[in-house]
């Protein structure tokens, strides 16, 4: 080549390789997606470091200048050549060309930025995730090569290959040892897949947070970890023998259509810990696809039904093929909720294409307003009930329905027995014969739980005595045993269980008055732990509940200073909760927690909270079918609650004091997440004590 076209040629190199430079700098965006992998920002860092520090080193300036003094081998036109064809392909893997814009504008990088779309990030991770580690991996060979061709301390025209020896994970870069002898890490295969695996989780659990956002699903595990141990070993197993289970149950031909089942019963039967051993028999069995959500009275929301469809679609997404049917949905219907019909529609893909679920949910007939019956609760389940069968039909899904006798239930089933060819219903109607072995289990435990100190004989006359008194209602033999003593004799004990009433709201009257006739102070606290076990919009902690019956009369924060208890204990929850409230209300383990005052206060079943709402807080008289009056009462106890929760707050002794040494820790402070977070949810408009006042609230008698 003659001497002036060689000088061009080295002008051009120059250019193209700061360009490249900038190529470089930019894929180091993949940092923005959270890629931190050791191995992989070691070695890249190091290519870039050597890349940068080659060019200077044989008089390639950044500027896209060459140096008078380059390297002896740029006056080779072969080596020119080879040189330039290897920043160009350095350009090329980098910028992906043939995209219809010149090099460097289309990095894969770019697209997986913090703004990127949900779906080009899981698309990514699921199919594109080894050009990430072959694109490294060219990069770091191209480097290799361009030291080789134009050793930076050659001081001839002899081409020395630099050495690079494996040295671990990490990449050393020594500095004051020049560019001639690098040493660096070629990550191995194993190395590479653990950084692609790791890289996967990453985006998985940035993807399920994002889908589970979008979903807005609850959840309803504790519930089903409640009954799981409140249930007896050796009940529930009669289900399991009934024909009509064992039909929805088996997935066999000829029949291999949809099924639906609609397990009713009365209150007070064990429904849900029926429910609950279901899923555990199907799930012993080995079936995967048993997703579940159980109404209760603690669900922030119960008064949409098709939050139970948002619920299965977070459970089955554990499986990789619905999670990428959730994932392109999210993408495909961009907000920040997923509406009910979005909703819906992905179940019904998913069931599609995923054979043999089973859909279960209980207590629907619970599906409520937090004030009580909603005005459109009937139409909302039906039209739930109507959206599923239709998701189902045309696949081999089970459904399984449990609740009470609903005639909105009823109603739309009826209706829906015309897709019969498609679809088959089947109904199961739980009897006092079905729980009975389960009612002599359960009254059995109880008595010998409350009277360990009598014969025999006494024992099992008591426990024979409550089950037929109760006719074999398990709810009801849960709440006369309440009332066993040792001190008692057998007499007095027969007596106790022939004269309890046989309806449930006739026990649920007795606990009332009990209530009421005690004196003022127990009365109040009584009536206001009802309130919160009924109104909250959480479950509430037996620490919190402490500060907040504290609260409702402290203006100036004395009492939450010095009528503290000095630690929450069983004598504490039995003395000034649980025994005030009478068979009322119940406390729960969150989760592992072992922690006394972590419990949680609930009512002891949902036809408490039916009966709660129909008691008017003034005169005690129950509110008979007036929707209007019921409403107000609803509203009166829920500013009350905002009130105790703005007092709490406006009291010094409910703000931060580092200086201040209380010797109640572990409760102080415990309400105050619960008053910031929810008191103005508390709040309504339209009832009586709206807004909040300065004198001390009306205790609800």
């Amino acid at each position: 080549m003659e001497p002036t076209g060689l000088a061009l040629g080295l002008v051009g190199l120059a250019g193209v390789f700061s360009a490249c430079l900038d190529v470089v700098e930019r894929v180091d965006s993949y940092r923005d997606f959270g890629v931190d992998s050791r191995a992989i920002l070691s070695q890249f860092d190091a290519d870039k470091l050597l890349f940068r520090k080659w060019g200077k080193a044989v008089g390639l300036e950044e500027n896209g200048k060459i140096a008078n003094d380059h390297h002896k081998n740029l006056d080779d036109p072969t080596i020119v050549s080879i040189v330039r064809d290897i920043l160009h392909s350095i350009n090329d893997i980098a910028g992906e060309p043939g995209e219809g814009s010149s090099p460097g504008q289309h990095l894969p990088f770019k697209k997986f930025r913090g703004n990127a779309s949900g779906k080009s990030k899981i698309g990514w991770a699921l199919r594109q995730k080894a050009r990430f580690i072959t694109l490294l991996q060219q990069f770091g060979n191209l480097v290799d090569k361009l030291h080789a061709l134009v050793p930076p301390q050659s001081t001839n025209d002899t081409i020395h290959p630099i050495r690079r020896t494996h040295t671990g994970p990490d990449l050393p870069v020594d500095e004051a040892s020049g560019l001639g002898d690098r040493r660096a890490s070629r990550f191995s295969d194993h190395d590479s897949q653990l950084i692609l695996l790791e890289l996967d989780k990453q985006i998985k659990r940035e993807m399920r947070k994002e889908l589970e956002i979008w979903l807005d699903a609850p959840h309803s595990d504790t519930i089903f970890e409640d009954s799981r141990q409140k249930k007896l070993e050796g009940t529930c197993g009669w289900i399991l023998d009934r024909e009509t289970f064992r039909t929805w149950k088996s997935s066999e031909p000829p029949f291999n259509a949809a099924k639906l089942l609609w397990i009713t019963g009365p209150a007070g039967y064990g429904k849900t810990v029926l429910t609950t051993s279901i899923i555990q028999h199907l799930q012993e069995e080995g079936e995967p696809k048993v997703v579940f959500f159980f109404f209760s009275a603690d669900l922030e929301d119960r008064a949409d039904p098709f939050i139970v469809a948002r619920s299965w679609i977070s459970q089955l997404s554990d499986r990789q093929d619905v999670f990428e049917l959730a994932c392109n949905s999210l993408d495909n219907h961009p907000g920040n909720i997923a509406s009910s019909r979005q909703v819906l529609r992905l179940l019904k893909e998913i069931l599609q294409q995923l054979p043999q679920c089973i859909l279960i949910v209980d207590g629907l007939d619970e599906c409520t307003s937090k004030g009580g019956q909603s005005t459109r609760q009937g139409r909302s389940i039906a039209m739930f009930i109507h959206a599923v069968t239709q998701a189902v039909i045309g696949t081999n899904t089970r459904v399984l329905l449990v609740s009470r006798e609903d005639q909105d239930i009823r109603g739309v089933l009826s209706d829906q027995t015309q897709n019969a060819a498609e679809m088959e219903f089947l109904e199961y109607k739980i009897s006092p014969h079905d729980v009975q072995p389960d009612a002599n289990l359960l009254s059995r435990s109880i008595v010998n739980q409350k009277l360990p100190n009598k014969h025999e004989t006494v024992r099992s006359e008591i426990a024979r005595r409550m089950v037929n008194r109760s006719d074999s209602m398990l709810l009801r033999i849960k709440l006369v045993g309440d009332d066993l003593s040792t001190w008692k004799n057998q007499k007095q004990l027969e007596r106790v269980v022939d004269e309890a009433p046989t309806e449930l709201g006739g026990l649920y009257d007795r606990s009332w008055a009990r209530i009421t006739g005690a004196d003022d102070a127990k009365r109040d606290r009584a009536f206001s732990i009802l309130r919160w076990a009924t109104f909250c919009q959480r479950p509430i902690t037996i620490c919190e509940i402490t500060e907040a019956l504290l609260a409702a009369n402290d203006d100036d924060g004395e009492a939450l200073e010095n009528e503290l208890p000095d630690e929450i204990n069983e004598d504490f929850i039995k003395t000034e909760i649980l025994g005030l409230c009478h068979s009322l209300v119940e406390t729960r383990m969150t989760g592992s927690l072992r922690d006394t005052g972590a419990r949680t206060l609930h009512l002891t079943h949902f036809t408490v909270r039916e009966y709660v709402l129909q008691r008017d807080p003034v005169s005690g008289l129950r509110l008979r079918a007036n929707e209007k009056l019921r409403s107000q009462n609803d509203g009166t106890q829920n500013n009350i609650m905002a009130e105790t929760c703005l007092r709490y707050l406006r009291v010094p002794w409910g703000k931060d004091d580092p200086d201040r040494v209380c010797p109640s820790s572990v409760v102080r402070g415990s309400f105050r997440d619960y008053a910031t977070s929810f008191w103005h949810r508390h709040v309504r408009r339209d009832c009586p004590r709206y807004g909040y006042v300065e004198r001390t609230p009306i205790a609800w008698r």
